[in-house]
């Protein structure tokens, strides 16, 4: 470490002792102490005395302060070197101190260097021997800091400036009273941390050659290490301790690819996130870390558990209750899934050599701890508990054997709040200073008034927290918050109650940002389950606010949306069919429970193809052109076209007279040619005979089990499948339904490829109709069927019929609208009903009150049937009345007569004139439909009452 090589200022003797006796002015401005910070200035030399030390309760001249500003600006050289001559002016009061060669020097040294904004008095005498006061040694050091006097300050703000920059930390930490040396060297020490002004970034002490007070550089928070401990826990360690981290210790911060987060908490350095559910021994995954470092990122973490688990601790947490502390989560399930049974945890445990029986055994803090109960109280004094190896890990290691010693001592103190953990307008977490019963009444819990009773009241992640949730309406306000807890509503496990009211007060944070989502992922191997997570609870599901795209166009696919298991926080959303493939999903408009909307975003997730394609849906036709025979196998999806499944492989083909008839390979015909069409979906084998060659006698195509494109194989019963090889005759086939009044679609059974509106005729009854029946024609060839849809000029009823009379679609004789191998439409069909009944905006809607119940009356587009009891139809809709939602079947029912819907809402009160009563239909209507099956169109309204 550099020291100054002249000395900054000598002073009287004094012991250092005298450190400990100092009082000073408030001027810390950083947590070092301000006896630190002498003993500091000491030890490097800033300031040291002659002969027998450094006097600190001495008062501070201003000489030796003008002295300390040349030392502290780099111009000590200078002033060492000045001379006296003929030329030199002094101040007016030079005379005093003729007798101090040192002190005269540093007068006419000033007054030639007016720079250095020592000016003196308005008499032009400077007055070196007089003390000086903390305000004016300050202003001293702001001048060494580069700050000037009627530029950058003046003197009423001294200690505006020097407040701002850091030298002292109060305004009213400066005075004109005397400052010591005490105090010069606190306030000389912050002076030198600081960076003077208008220079680069050096402090002004590593400016003066004090390695001390150089600058470190700024610690990055950044990951030390992540590791999985075990196979149901993941600690991040950081590089520095970050329990003040509110960003770190928020469970929606991290992410895991294939395991759902149960929590995380904070200890020190390091954070440890709780799955809900073991990982796989030796398995795989990606932890996304965000919003806590300046970068979101993503980590490997390998699960690979070699760890034996051990109990380290027992403590008495109740009277007849001691908790055990394990070094990693315990398994507390059998190989079925199902709770190890009671029987089974309670021949875990012995206390005191079997003399006492256990109760219960309840594990708790994500299997880490668990609560031994015992049927009597615990004996005051010593006892022991044995842990037995019973137990193991959820890598399967059992728990070492340990007996444990703990003491007894009789708690009769009521359990107190020592920490809110987590205050919201609509959740409060209370952590108290001890366990307590999990037995909670809602009515015992309430804030600002007895009017706004909490809603829910549970125990939170460990025995000592209480979670308080409040419903819509009843939030609590902002800011400042009081949560009142009634007389005797907690208890905790020695028995002891709250015997007074207890009001504790929350700072309630408020809410203001928008649900931001964490993860979409596939779930399952149905390929019809998506999981959208989100970071804090949402308000409610609706469709609406999601929307998928394939190929850049809306997915023509319905699917249910609601919350997973109750947990707000999660979305499941479940199609009808199965999906493959690479999707975009759009998320807008979903709210948090406290109203905060979020923009759109856009996800992509893709679906793995894992059913293995159905045999019975391949369709072969053959063509024949003279001597060359085209077999085409259409796998209705993209197929395997490398290795020993795939479709192009001639030795998974045979021909042949029934399913067992393998005795004449593709592969023994000289001239084969395989190759596939549609994105590998069709595989078009190509024959062309020699003169020895036929296969006039073969009716059938065999085929082994190849793969699809996803690796899922063909699944025959015998290994082996066959098709009968058709005449190169044919044709394609088709069916037609209405969709909507004006909305007719035509399902091909092939993909064309040549498409003519006017091969396709309509009819109604018998009566062919003219080309301005139809308004326009588009064609769908996204999958491996045409679909055609035509929309009318004229409107068809909700049957589908169009004056009483059906509607046909037939195609023409000699049509060019053919698939790949010539072969054309061909069909006459009659258009199915699938048009939805609506609710008729042209009828009325009727309320009556009968004296007891409310009868509304709707009327539908046609004749609606309810496919079960009343009670049960009553599930397809949701009825608010006087602003509470109805329990359908219960509080309403409903009935279909003809084109009625009718619904009968009993035992109520009559409502005010003007009330409304709202009505809608659920997403997904199941019971309500026309006489064709069609279920409800959905509609929402708001009946008034007269």
């Amino acid at each position: 470490m550099k020291k100054s090589v002249q000395k900054l200022m000598a002073f009287a003797l004094a012991s250092i002792m005298i450190l400990t006796s100092i009082t000073t002015i408030n001027v810390s401005a950083s947590p070092v102490s301000d006896i630190d910070k002498i003993a500091t200035i000491l030890d490097l030399e800033v300031i040291v005395g002659e002969g027998n030390g450094v006097e600190l309760e001495q008062d501070l001249t201003r000489y030796r302060a003008f002295t300390m500003l040349n030392r502290l600006i780099g111009r000590q050289d200078d002033l060492d070197n000045h001379e006296i001559d003929e030329n030199s002016e002094f101040f007016a009061d030079a005379d005093e101190v003729a007798s101090s060669p040192f002190i005269l020097n540093l007068m006419a040294y000033l007054k030639a260097n007016p720079e250095l904004g020592v000016v003196g008095y308005g008499d032009n005498t400077l007055r070196p021997l007089e003390e000086i006061s903390s305000k004016e040694y300050t202003r001293v050091l702001l001048e060494a800091l580069g700050y000037r006097a009627d530029v950058d300050y003046t003197w009423d703000t001294v200690a505006d400036l020097a407040y701002e920059i850091g030298l002292i930390d109060s305004l009213d930490a400066l005075n004109d009273d005397n400052v010591n040396v005490a105090n010069v060297a606190v306030l000389t020490y912050n002076a030198l941390t600081l960076i003077p002004n208008n220079t680069d970034d050096i402090t002004l002490g590593e400016s003066l050659g004090y390695e001390y007070f150089a600058q470190e550089d700024e610690l990055v928070l950044e990951i030390a290490s992540v590791n999985a401990s075990n196979l149901k826990q993941v600690e991040v360690i950081f590089n520095m301790a970050i329990e003040d981290n509110e960003d770190a210790a928020d469970a929606s911060n991290y992410a895991l690819e294939d395991a759902d987060i149960l929590n995380v908490s904070v200890t020190n350095d390091v954070v440890t996130i709780n799955l809900e559910e073991a990982a796989e021994q030796q398995s795989n995954t990606v932890l996304t870390i965000s919003n806590i470092l300046e970068e979101d990122v993503e980590v490997e973490v390998n699960f690979f558990d070699t760890s034996i688990p051990t109990v380290e601790e027992a403590k008495v947490v109740g009277s007849n209750t001691v908790k055990l502390f394990f070094s990693e989560p315990m398994n507390p399930y059998q190989e079925n899934g199902d709770l190890l049974p009671q029987s089974t945890l309670r021949r875990a445990f012995e206390l005191n050599n079997g003399l006492f029986f256990i109760q219960s055994v309840e594990f708790m803090n994500n299997y880490t701890e668990a609560n031994v109960t015992f049927y009597l109280n615990l004996p005051e004094g010593d006892n022991e508990i044995t842990v037995k190896n019973d137990l193991v890990d959820f890598a399967g290691y059992s728990l070492i054997s340990r007996t444990l010693a703990f003491e007894v001592v009789i708690d009769e103190s009521a359990p107190e709040v020592v920490e809110v953990k987590e205050a919201t307008p609509r959740k409060v977490v209370l952590v108290f200073d001890k366990d307590l019963k999990n037995d909670f009444d809602a009515e015992d819990f309430f804030h600002t008034n007895t009017s706004n009773k909490a809603l829910s009241v549970e125990q939170g992640d460990k025995a000592n927290e209480v979670v308080i949730t409040f419903e819509e309406g009843a939030e609590l306000p902002n800011g400042v918050g009081y949560i009142f807890v009634s007389p005797e509503a907690v208890e905790d496990l020695w028995g002891n109650v709250n015997h007074r009211q207890m009001v504790i007060t929350v700072q309630v944070t408020v809410d203001e940002e928008p649900p931001v989502v964490k993860e979409v992922k596939v779930v399952g191997t149905t390929q019809q389950v998506l999981e959208i997570v989100f970071d804090e609870d949402i308000k409610e599901v609706e469709k609406d606010h999601y929307l998928f795209f394939e190929n850049s166009e809306e997915l023509d696919e319905k699917f249910e949306a609601e919350f997973k298991d109750g947990k707000k926080d999660t979305v499941v959303i479940t199609f009808d069919n199965k999906l493959k493939g690479d999707y975009v999903l759009i998320i807008e408009d979903v709210e948090d429970v406290y109203g905060n909307a979020m923009d759109a975003q856009t996800f992509e997730f893709s679906v793995e193809d894992k059913t293995r394609p159905n045999p019975e849906d391949f369709v072969v036709n053959r063509y024949e052109d003279d001597d060359l025979i085209t077999i085409v196998v259409n796998f209705g999806e993209s197929m395997a076209t490398q290795g020993h499944y795939s479709i192009l492989n001639v030795d998974n083909y045979f021909f042949g007279n029934d399913i067992n008839d393998t005795s004449n390979p593709l592969a023994d015909f000289e001239n084969v040619t395989i190759t596939t069409l549609e994105n590998h979906s069709i595989a078009m084998i190509e024959v062309q005979l020699e003169d020895d060659e036929t296969l006039d006698a073969f009716t059938h195509l065999i085929m082994t089990r190849v793969d699809d494109i996803s690796g899922n194989r063909v699944l025959y019963n015998n290994g082996l499948t066959a098709y009968v090889l058709v005449s190169d005759d044919n044709t394609i086939s088709g069916s037609a339904k209405a969709t909507a009044t004006d909305v007719i679609i035509v399902e091909l059974e092939d993909k064309v490829v040549d498409f003519d509106v006017y091969d396709f005729e309509f009819y109604v009854g018998d009566e062919k109709q003219g080309d301005d029946f139809l308004k326009l024609a588009s064609i769908d060839n996204s999958g491996s069927k045409s679909i055609i849809t035509f929309t009318l000029n004229n409107e068809l009823d909700y049957q589908g019929l169009l004056d009483g009379e059906s509607v046909s679609v037939k195609t023409i004789d000699n049509a060019s609208t053919k698939n790949y191998f010539g072969d054309v439409v061909s069909f006459d069909v009659v258009v199915a009903d699938e048009i939805a009944p609506e609710l008729n905006e042209d009828e009325d809607v009727t309320v009556e009150y009968n004296g007891t119940d409310y009868v509304i009356t709707l009327t539908m587009t046609e004749a609606v049937k309810t496919i079960s009891s009343q009670e049960l139809a009553a599930v397809d809709f949701d009825v608010v009345f006087d602003g509470d939602k109805l329990l359908a079947g219960m509080d309403f029912t409903v009935v279909a007569d003809n084109e009625l819907i009718i619904i009968t809402i009993a035992d109520v009160d009559e409502l005010d004139s003007n009330s409304k009563i709202r009505v809608s239909t659920k997403d997904n209507v199941q019971y309500a439909s026309d006489l064709e099956g069609n279920t409800l169109e959905q509609f929402d309204i708001d009946v008034t009452v007269e």
